[in-house]
């Protein structure tokens, strides 16, 4: 809830001063949660559906960065629902009914070329098949001495880096 997310970064800033480590959620996945808690955001991991610095797919992320139609910034949100459209639309090809809807993203041969991510996306059981990344934030000194805080990605155990 987006609402709370000022809860939690009062919460990060009292767990920093108890040099506590935290796990963190989607919601704090923004340059505002860093901005407000930095540096006491360093560290701290999350999972997250999508991210640029990820597998992603280039020709999505190159066009929503040079493009202002989501009238914002491109994260995990506009990705995801990028995705669910791409993917309705896809079987909605199929049979444009609900139960047709349902059938398609239910089989075993289903997938989507045109997704956000790098890999055509593939369902089980309902959900996407691609696995979630891992981020954490990590701060730089910058030359006038104050800190920087960022998002990256973090090695999965199948990335040969």
């Amino acid at each position: 809830d987006n609402s709370l997310v000022p809860n939690a970064e009062a919460l990060i800033k009292e767990a920093d001063k108890q040099n506590l480590g935290l796990l963190g959620v989607t919601n704090l996945y923004r340059e505002e949660s860093l901005t407000n808690t930095c540096p006491a955001m360093e560290g701290l991991t999350m999972t997250i559906a999508w991210t640029a610095d990820g597998p992603s797919n280039p020709e999505f992320v190159r066009t929503s960065e040079s493009s202002d139609f989501w009238r914002g910034e491109v994260n995990f949100a506009t990705a995801m629902t990028y995705n669910a459209t791409q993917a309705i639309a896809a079987a909605m090809e199929k049979s444009p009914t609900r139960q047709g809807i349902y059938d398609a993203l239910n089989r075993e041969d289903f997938a989507v070329a045109n997704a956000a991510d790098a890999e055509p996306m593939r369902f089980e059981d309902g959900s996407r098949t691609t696995p979630a990344d891992l981020v954490s934030v990590v701060t730089t000194e910058l030359e006038d001495g104050n800190v920087k805080c960022e998002f990256k990605p973090l090695p999965t155990l199948t990335d040969p880096s």
